[in-house]
């Protein structure tokens, strides 16, 4: 098996950056990544809910790679 990956890029201007205002941060980010992982990708039989730790987890690492242009 092999994996796939459907990835759409948008670029924008100055002006479109993520305003970041959290308990413990504050600025802005000019990159932005939406990962997604459904269970039936696995083969896990799962109500569709929030983000999971799994999500969170794996789109830490892709975005790590983005940026770093280095494969994880």
């Amino acid at each position: 098996m092999k994996t796939q990956a459907l990835v759409t890029v948008t670029l924008g201007t100055k002006m479109d950056k993520q305003t970041l205002d959290g308990a413990v941060i504050e600025g802005s980010s000019d990159f932005m990544l939406h990962y997604n992982f459904p269970g039936f990708s696995t083969g896990e039989v799962k109500p569709i809910r929030g983000t999971s730790r799994r999500e969170i987890g794996h789109g830490n690492l892709a975005m790590r790679a983005l940026k770093t242009g280095h494969p994880c």
